[in-house]
């Protein structure tokens, strides 16, 4: 059996602590969760609300990664049509070598619309940003190289640097909700 823990960095109606005492407890919770035994620690990704404070999970788990030495680390889940995808499969790759093979990466569509307002992103575009997104960090985790053509994305031909020195086929998953999602995750070979 797996038993992992996951930290939301929740600070609802801004309780009786500042963001950097939720931020401080959260970590230290995060970090002690390998000496307890924990096989895992998960990040979310949401933005500008207090029901969560985690805009970049990747960055969240490099600091756990950092100060643990064998718990694993995961995303549930990078939203991908908030992010770049060139920029995520550099971020995913650097953190997994930096952890030494810990990362489990979930990916999501995202489902806040005031999360993709915020973002200036349209919610009626995720979908298609998704599958895309997802197409391109699947294959640049694979091979160590990109380049896409797409509706919404293009990408010339780049090397993914630092190469990532393993295969995400069994460390990735997909966040869905509805059966369309499942039938594109399914498409993609993500795991739901």
């Amino acid at each position: 059996m797996h038993v992992g823990t996951s930290h939301l960095f929740q600070n609802p109606d801004d309780s009786h602590l500042s963001d950097e005492e939720v931020y401080l407890n959260e970590l230290n919770l995060a970090i002690g969760s390998e000496k307890l035994g924990f096989d895992s620690v998960w990040g979310v990704e949401h933005n500008f609300f207090d029901y969560s404070m985690c805009p970049d999970p990747l960055q969240y788990l490099a600091h756990v990664a950092g100060a643990c030495k064998t718990i694993q680390i995961g995303t549930m889940v990078v939203v991908l049509p908030w992010n770049k995808p060139i920029r995520l499969i550099s971020s995913i790759a650097q953190l997994d070598n930096m952890a030494e093979g810990r990362l489990i990466l979930g990916v999501g569509r995202g489902l806040g619309q005031a999360e993709f307002e915020g973002h200036q992103v349209s919610m009626s575009d995720s979908r298609q940003a998704f599958a895309e997104a997802a197409e391109m960090i699947i294959q640049g985790l694979e091979t160590g190289e990109l380049a896409y053509d797409g509706e919404i994305y293009q990408q010339p031909k780049v090397a993914i640097r630092p190469r990532p020195h393993r295969s995400f086929q069994d460390s990735i998953y997909g966040s869905a909700v509805s059966p369309e999602s499942c039938k594109l995750m399914a498409r993609l070979g993500i795991s739901p």
